[in-house]
């Protein structure tokens, strides 16, 4: 009859409907432009709007499947260690290596004398320390005397790290520049770093020395062409 059949429809388009707002935002597309997605970079708006769209759709699918993610969570933490570490590095007379906090979502950053006697637990980097929304310690290499750590710290999760060098006897921070990309210690004790032009693109290597501004850095190498980034690495 004609009211089942309405009925039907009725249920079909329900149905349909549904599965077009249960579907993921997808960011546009500009056809015309040799890199369709160049809006993201330029148009703040139209990017921030898209954002919300996405995180608002991940917020209503994980509400409803609210009651498998709780179980898969408990059985994820149930099989972990409240204390777990991480594989320990030798490096000179000392291991280093990460551990978990208990209560935290994070791990702190350790070593243990190994040479000529083994000795206490020393933390190196504990994050609750920096009282910041966001931490990830991207970076670390201790000098040749072990007693300096230099690292790089993202404390924004923009990718863009402050470079530190802590001094492991007296805990102070003997140097901090941002906008930095990667770093190393060279065998003079000098540090060598990799900076962010504008466009978020690592292209200029500079020197440090520790104790000294960085206003007075030496540029070793600068890349221009904007299809290259630059690394900084221990040979």
């Amino acid at each position: 009859t004609w009211g089942e059949y309405s009925r039907c429809k009725a249920v079909k388009m329900a149905g349909l409907l549904r599965r077009i707002l249960s579907r993921p935002p997808a960011a546009r597309a500009a056809k015309a432009e040799a890199d369709p997605f160049a809006w993201m970079q330029h148009k703040r708006k139209a990017m921030l709007n898209y954002c919300i769209e996405e995180n608002s759709y991940t917020l209503q699918w994980a509400k409803r499947h609210n009651r498998s993610l709780e179980a898969l969570r408990h059985e994820l933490l149930s099989r972990i260690a409240p204390s777990d570490c991480s594989v320990p590095t030798v490096t000179g007379n000392y291991q280093y290596y990460h551990r978990d906090k208990p209560g935290y979502n994070l791990s702190i950053l350790c070593r243990k004398r190994m040479f000529p006697e083994e000795g206490e637990e020393e933390v190196l980097v504990d994050p609750l320390l920096y009282k910041t929304d966001y931490f990830s310690l991207v970076f670390f290499d201790v000098g040749v005397d072990e007693s300096r750590l230099l690292m790089c710290v993202d404390m924004k999760g923009n990718e863009e790290c402050t470079l530190q060098v802590k001094c492991l006897n007296t805990n102070n921070i003997l140097t901090e520049i941002e906008n930095v990309h990667l770093a190393q210690w060279c065998r003079d004790g000098t540090i060598v770093y990799s900076i962010f032009n504008e466009k978020h693109r690592p292209y200029k290597v500079k020197r440090h020395v520790v104790g000294r501004s960085s206003t007075l850095d030496e540029t070793l190498f600068e890349c221009s062409n904007e299809a290259e980034v630059t690394f900084v690495e221990a040979t």
